[in-house]
């Protein structure tokens, strides 16, 4: 059920907990079909793994109750959907069972029949808590399965005696019996029977025991896309015995019944002989066990199993960026469910169920960028990330073993082809100027003509200090990207994503006599560093680790301009401090911040396999109930109570000491007040016109602290927000807001860059030497790419 709850609302992938769906209609996917059947678009076989340990499986099934009420909650309780909540008796959930198109039907040994729609079976949340349970069933040489155990569970049913370990329900059907032949009753031609609960206080149906396996398959189907099959041949049910107390009697309301005062439906009121010779047998050891079944095990797999397991469509800039690049060809992608999975793998000790995905990418060759030959994508065996991994203990924070729930298993070929294939398709020839860098990077980043004197002083004498500059990236080479343990070694973090990008293009193209000129263009190999970092309490913590620059080289300067690549640094530490020194972004995942009463917890993130060329997520379940639980120190997410001051977060008042103008060139000083310590223990952090929060700087002995953004040196109305903290205590108060106004004539508006195709150029050594620099303009050109990948086009059908 948690993967229905999950899948009903989006696409996700990993494991079983990431099997693909798409709302009610199943499957995902858009208007541009992958070209399946081109050699070059193979994909790459098992680069993605999701796997589902036994304790996650477990975790799981302890939320079944708690997800059904919230998946079946808003379904009609008309029979039109295989599950609702009952309106009758809250706490209960009906199955429906069967439609008008395919009724149930039954061949036991004192009826055969059908099941008129709309019947249920409805089943007591609160009694399955705990007497449900799940495990892998791992077959040599065969297809694995899921055992589910509902009820007692020992081995012989003579020792289930204990009525807690019971599932309480209730029962509303309609039975069509056809040629009745009822021992010592004699035979009938057709009846019309309805069955229900004695007492609407007592439960009518109680499930004693059932144990039942069914066994997921994935198969392509001639379309060439894998489906989920979950149907009632792959069912074996070992046990189900039930306890009955219903009354039974004429269906008059059904035609086939005919009157009640006729004879044709006698059998109906021998309560006795129905219950013991058709509806306790029908129950038992007709194909209504064998349904009932197939529900639960759709219900635990959602929509999955009614739509095709892959996503497939394009990643395309154009569509979100139409003038950055319109002769980029866009990058269609694939995702698909190999039908080698689901499979239970591990050692007895550390059996998980795993799924496994194919994924491709492939785009046309781009008129901006040289052809270069792709590698390999094939993909070494999924390595096996056993049962425990060390994560941060949530009390102490000490590094532990602990046996995790779920974890996904991501091959370096799939993010390396996919940055190869944008680079191939051009989509990384980005045409940005200054009004769309403003705007992409939340006003941090608008290049001006004086912003970026600090690395090529030239440019003044070519226009106004506020003219705008466009930044045009021109690659010569893929980006390369390979994992990372995490782990810090003499003052050295090794990142877990290293994307190197050699050959990293940059022209710089300023406003100049109503037109943008070409002015300089340069080359170096861009490093990035990113690690993610898991909390106590399972929280994300992603740091940028590095920044650098390498092998600088000037591929253009025909002026010449004078160019400074220290300045470099200067620039990129003023305008993005927040990335290296700044805190840490932090993902929080509570069942507030996700918005689902299931809630994964982050617990470690490293390298799996000998050459470090897989890298794995490992995740906690906190079920609803664990959420509420106290003694949970990892799961507990307690309510503060209305008005509770303890959640107080204080207040915030800034006294400004200047007058903003564009001669402070983005300078604004204030001294800072507040209830939660004195200003100079104050730590302030600002935010200009709704954009990124640069880094907290600390206030000085007097409580001021100077604020430097390069968008408080442009003329206009500016929203700024400050938030303040103490130390490094995290404790917010509340923004302080104000809006200030920076007078001064600006230049014309100027259109946006159109850029010929081209060729990307030879680099030419520079010729005051290559140098290393934390942070760089390439940096801004990340965060476009990172904003366009945030909303590539993408559509579900």
């Amino acid at each position: 059920m948690l993967l229905g709850w999950v899948m009903k609302r989006g696409c996700l992938l990993g494991g079983l907990l990431m099997l693909l769906g798409c709302q009610d209609s199943g499957g995902c996917g858009n208007d541009y079909p992958y070209p399946r059947t081109d050699p070059l678009a193979a994909p790459s076989l098992k680069a993605v793994r999701g796997r589902l340990s036994e304790a996650g499986i477990a975790t799981a099934a302890r939320a079944i109750p708690d997800l059904l009420t919230a998946a079946c909650a808003a379904n009609p309780a008309d029979g039109t959907k295989s599950c609702a909540l009952d309106p009758v008796t809250p706490g209960r959930v009906r199955f429906y069972l069967g439609t008008e198109a395919e009724p149930v039907t039954f061949n036991v040994v004192a009826s055969q029949g059908e099941v008129l729609p709309p019947s249920f079976v409805a089943v007591d949340l609160q009694s399955l808590h705990n007497n449900l349970h799940v495990q892998l069933v791992d077959v040599v040489g065969g297809q694995d399965g899921v055992r589910v155990s509902v009820g007692c569970t020992a081995a012989d049913f003579d020792a289930c005696t204990d009525p807690s370990t019971f599932v309480d329900g209730s029962l509303d059907l309609t039975l069509y019996l056809e040629g009745v032949d009822v021992p010592l009753v004699g035979s009938w031609g057709e009846s019309v029977c309805f069955a229900q609960d004695n007492s609407p206080t007592a439960p009518g149906l109680r499930i004693q025991s059932l144990i039942f396996t069914f066994y997921p398959r994935i198969e392509v189907a001639a379309d060439g896309r894998p489906y989920l099959h979950v149907e009632e041949n792959d069912m074996v049910v070992e046990r189900m015995e039930v306890g009955l107390d219903v009354q039974t009697g004429k269906a008059c309301w059904e035609s086939t019944c005919g009157a009640c005062g006729s004879g044709e439906c006698s059998l109906c009121t021998a309560a006795d002989v129905l219950t013991d010779y058709v509806l306790e047998p029908f129950l038992e050891t007709g194909s209504l066990a064998r349904r009932l079944t197939t529900l639960v095990a759709k219900q635990l797999l959602a929509s999955v199993a009614e739509g095709a397991l892959d996503v497939a469509g394009e990643l395309d800039a154009t569509s979100v960026l139409t003038f950055v690049n319109p002769r980029a060809e866009p990058t269609k992608y694939l995702l698909a469910a190999n039908a080698d999975s689901p499979s239970a793998g591990g050692s007895s000790s550390a059996l998980g169920m795993n799924l496994d995905f194919d994924v491709g990418f492939i785009a046309k060759h781009g008129a901006c960028v040289p052809m270069v030959e792709p590698p390999s994508w094939v993909m070494p065996s999924m390595p096996d990330p056993g049962a425990y991994v060390l994560a941060p203990d949530p009390v102490t924070g000490d590094m532990t073993p602990e046996a995790y729930d779920a974890a996904l298993i991501v091959g370096d070929g799939v993010p390396g082809r996919a940055l190869f294939d944008l680079f191939d398709g051009g989509s990384l020839c980005l045409n940005l100027d200054s009004a769309l860098l403003g705007s992409l990077t939340q006003g941090v980043f608008a290049p001006t003509v004086a912003s970026l004197g600090v690395i090529a002083p030239g440019l003044a004498g070519l226009a106004p200090p506020n003219a705008p500059v466009s930044v045009v990236t021109a690659p010569s080479l893929p980006a390369q990207l390979r994992f990372g343990t995490g782990m810090v070694a003499g003052g050295t973090r090794d990142s877990h994503l290293q994307l190197v990008w050699p050959s990293f293009g940059v022209e710089l193209w300023p406003w100049v006599d109503q037109t943008y000129q070409r002015a300089i263009a340069l080359s170096c190999d861009l490093a990035v560093g990113l690690s993610f970092e898991p909390t106590p309490s399972g929280n994300l913590l992603i740091t940028v680790d590095r920044i650098a620059l390498d092998n600088v080289l000037t591929t253009y300067n025909e002026i010449p301009l004078q160019f400074d690549a220290q300045g470099l640094t200067n620039l990129v530490a003023a305008f993005v401090p927040s990335l290296v020194s700044g805190e840490p972004f932090d993902v929080q995942l509570t069942a507030a911040a996700l918005g689902f009463p299931f809630v994964p917890k982050a617990r470690a993130i490293t390298t799996l396999g000998a050459d470090k060329r897989f890298l794995g997520v490992f995740l906690r379940f906190c079920a609803p109930r664990d959420l509420a639980d106290a003694t949970n120190p990892l799961c507990y997410e307690p309510r503060p109570a209305p008005g509770d001051k303890a959640q107080t977060r204080g207040w915030l008042e800034l006294e400004p000491l200047d007058e903003l103008t564009t001669t402070m060139q983005g300078h604004w000083r204030v001294r800072a007040h507040s209830d939660l310590a004195p200003g100079p223990a104050l730590e302030l952090a600002l935010r200009v016109d709704g954009g990124a929060t640069l880094a907290f700087r600390a206030a000085d002995r007097t409580g001021v602290v100077e604020f430097y953004h390069p968008t408080l040196a442009l003329p206009g109305r500016h929203h700024l927000e400050v938030l303040g903290r103490v130390g490094k205590s995290l404790v917010w108060t509340t923004p302080y807001q104000t809006t200030v106004t920076v007078l001064e004539p600006a230049v014309p508006d100027a259109p946006a860059l159109v850029m010929p195709a081209r060729k990307a150029p030879t680099p030419v050594p520079f010729a005051e030497g290559c140098q290393a620099v934390p942070v760089s303009v390439g940096g801004a050109a990340l965060v476009a790419l990172a904003y366009v990948a945030r909303h590539w086009r993408r559509r579900c059908r």
